[in-house]
């Protein structure tokens, strides 16, 4: 009798999102307002598309912007109290996190 053991080979895979954060919400709880700040140089020519999403995965937020002195300003006074996960694509890489909203 013999068998046939196939052979698995692993290729690259780009990361989702970036291991080591590079950006922070302030404050973070947040009521109505929040700051995006990133760590790293943002290319201010590119767009970057921010989303907030829900408990659920619904996207209940979302802006395409060119970032301007590495820091964006989040406007949250329509949304309800809780945790959004946040995601923020550039052109190059996809960051993720999450902001509490409280009132």
């Amino acid at each position: 009798m013999s068998y046939f053991i196939p052979r698995i080979t692993a290729v690259g895979v780009n990361e989702i999102s970036s291991r080591n954060k590079s950006f922070k919400i302030i404050p973070n709880p947040a009521t109505d307002k929040a700051s995006i700040v990133f760590d790293e140089l943002i290319i201010p020519e590119s767009a970057t598309t921010i989303s907030l999403l829900d408990i659920s995965g619904r996207i209940v937020y979302q802006t395409k912007q060119n970032i301007k002195n590495n820091q964006f300003d989040l406007e949250l006074h329509s949304l309800a109290q809780g945790t959004y996960c946040i995601t923020i694509q550039t052109t190059n890489k996809v960051y993720s996190g999450r902001v509490v909203i409280i009132r």
